[in-house]
């Protein structure tokens, strides 16, 4: 710990002589997407990419353990750990167009992004994209994907700051894209993104403007607008209950085709439209883990869907992780944990959540 607080003394020491922002002590909770989280004894968020690539080489020369975040829209930190070192994008924003292709740093909002390159220069397999609330460069990170269009799609090369403190270009074969993973995330300090290049497909603007507005419309019966909430917790492109009871009873697979029948049929779903909800099939879902006794469950589960963790003001770290590794085993584990539980770069953890702390290493080397 005094090698560490040493190490950080340093670090301060080059922030305040480069004249870059920093806060110490810093609360992140209010700064997440997720609303939670506790204390980074330095936060930082650089205005220009040499900023950016200056303080990361610093880090690494001293041997300071440190975290990149964007938005933090699919991240959880948690308020039972101390972080040492955060570097946070969102001030990395710009984007220029050239020749049929578009530039982003990134710390760009993808939102903005799917605006942009959709609706003002009628490019066509961005749509999908619509509503995630990420950076392009998190997208890229894990290549966010959904309603068919994947950011991976129309990439040409993403610029990097390698792990020998180099930038490189790597074009996108080089980049490992397959579902929900990328180079990026398999390996997160071997290269560090700095910006995208992507190409641009010219559409057809009202065909491009009726996807964004089916994909906005669909988003809403399923992702909660209500609570602080992050992506899906299990990458999973199946009915999650299914698979949960498929293999484990099959009287509770059954009573689940039935209220889908019910609740899930066009009617319903029209007379639903605005206040679309998953209630009765996640009441059922609760009396199967308690009658099957297989997990207590304290935290609020959305009404969407038990595949989205809620922060209801009362959620806490142990709640955050029984709830993900229940979903995981109750998956068979087949597929990985989607939302990122932030575990590296920490200062401290405290005592009583040692054993949480451990669970949640081995499921994340689990899923590596």
């Amino acid at each position: 710990m005094k090698n560490l607080d040493q190490k950080l003394k340093h670090l301060k020491t080059f922030l305040k002589d480069e004249n870059f922002f920093f806060n110490e002590d810093f609360n992140i909770k209010n700064d997440t997407y997720f609303k939670y989280g506790g204390t980074v004894k330095v936060y930082t968020s650089p205005n220009t990419l040499e900023d950016f690539k200056k303080i990361l080489i610093f880090l690494r020369n001293h041997e300071i353990d440190f975290k990149v975040i964007g938005f933090s829209s699919n991240i959880i930190f948690l308020r039972e750990i101390c972080y040492s070192v955060v570097i946070c994008t969102k001030n990395l924003n710009r984007i220029r167009m050239d020749n049929g292709q578009i530039s982003v740093e990134t710390g760009y909002s993808l939102q903005e992004f799917v605006r942009v390159a959709s609706i003002l220069y009628n490019a066509k397999g961005f749509e999908g994209l619509e509503g995630i609330p990420g950076t392009v460069g998190g997208g890229v990170f894990m290549n966010a994907a959904a309603y068919g269009d994947s950011i991976s799609d129309n990439l040409i090369s993403v610029t990097c700051l390698d792990q020998n403190d180099k930038i490189v270009s790597l074009k996108k074969e080089e980049c490992a894209f397959k579902y929900r993973s990328s180079i990026f995330n398999q390996n997160p300090k071997k290269y560090i993104i700095l910006g995208i290049n992507f190409r641009l497909q010219e559409g057809n603007r009202s065909a491009i403007k009726k996807n964004i507005e089916k994909f906005h419309i669909a988003r809403h019966s399923y992702q909660d607008f209500v609570y602080p909430s992050l992506g899906s917790i299990i990458s999973i492109n199946k009915n999650i209950y299914r698979e949960i009871y498929r293999n484990k009873s099959q009287a509770y697979f059954l009573i689940h085709l039935i209220l889908e029948v019910i609740f899930k049929n066009p009617i319903s779903k029209f007379i639903s439209r605005k206040r679309p909800s998953n209630y009765f099939l996640n009441l059922l879902f609760l009396r199967f883990i308690k009658q099957k006794k297989l997990g207590k469950i304290n935290n609020t589960i959305s009404d969407k869907t038990i595949n989205t963790l809620i922060n209801d003001g009362e959620i806490n770290g142990q709640d955050i992780v029984n709830f993900i590794l229940l979903l995981h085993d109750l998956t068979n584990r087949q597929y990985s944990i989607e939302n990122e539980l932030v575990i590296d770069s920490v200062y401290r953890v405290s005592e009583d959540f040692e054993k949480s702390y451990n669970e949640i290493q081995r499921a994340f080397n689990e899923k590596k």
